[in-house]
């Protein structure tokens, strides 16, 4: 099995992220709701279409359509490290959106 080194890595995440920007590419988030009207909050990879709020953090951008920009107000996106963790939404500060 190939290792590489931890700079070889960086460099190789820095170029896979300049490729997915340049190519209009990011984390779009939004919601969808459930049968009981609950929000349920989705990430996935896609293209910025021209109507999206875009945020970008640390070169990696967030793609946000109009409605769903409003819905991730106020909040953070977090990830738990743990076996049962996974990417989790956190109101920021304690404030109401």
């Amino acid at each position: 099995m190939i290792t590489a080194s931890d700079k070889a890595l960086n460099k190789l995440h820095e170029w896979l992220t300049q490729k997915y920007f340049e190519t209009g590419i990011g984390f779009r988030l939004f919601t969808l709701r459930n049968e009981f009207c609950k929000p349920i909050y989705i990430i996935k990879l896609d293209r910025q279409h021209r109507e999206d709020e875009v945020a970008e953090l640390n070169g990696i951008r967030f793609l946000l359509d109009p409605a769903s920009a409003d819905e991730f107000t106020g909040y953070e996106l977090t990830y738990l490290d743990e076996p049962d963790g996974g990417f989790l939404l956190m109101k920021n500060g304690g404030n109401d959106g």
